[in-house]
Formats: structure tokens, C-alpha cells, sequence
């Protein structure tokens, strides 16, 4: 895997929506690639920020596609 493939399916990696496989390939890619760790641990404390902030909300799905798409142009 290389970091676009592991860019285009990160999201699904913090939502638990990749199959076993896939999931190992990410994981391994990522425990080998600073720059895509550094990319996971943001999402990560930009999504624990935002259910701290709104615990009781769920965000509508179009939120999610706008947050990824400006995720991915950055």
C-alpha cells in the first residue's frame, strides 16, 4: 500500500469499515509511514475533539463528506 491508496481509505479506517485485509494492509503501512501516522493521529484528536464537544450529536452524512473532502485537498 502507499500513501494515496492508505489517503483515500483512511476515514474508513476510523469509522471499523475495513475488511481484515484491507484493515492489516493500512495498519501495516501506517506503523511504517510517518507522515500517514501523523495524518491518522490529526483525524483522530480532530474526531475525540468533536465528540467531546457534541456528545449527543451525530453528524449528518453530507458533514462527513465535506470534512473529508477538505481533508483530502490539505
Amino acid at each position: 500500500m502507499n500513501c494515496t491508496e492508505c489517503q483515500e481509505i483512511i476515514h474508513s479506517h476510523l469509522d471499523d469499515e475495513l475488511e481484515e485485509q484491507l484493515l492489516a494492509e493500512v495498519v501495516s503501512h501506517l506503523a511504517s509511514c510517518p507522515d500517514c501516522g501523523r495524518e491518522l493521529a490529526t483525524l483522530q484528536t480532530s474526531l475525540s475533539q468533536l465528540r467531546k464537544t457534541f456528545p449527543d450529536k451525530t453528524p449528518h452524512a453530507e458533514l462527513w463528506e465535506k470534512v473529508r473532502s477538505r481533508s483530502e485537498t490539505q
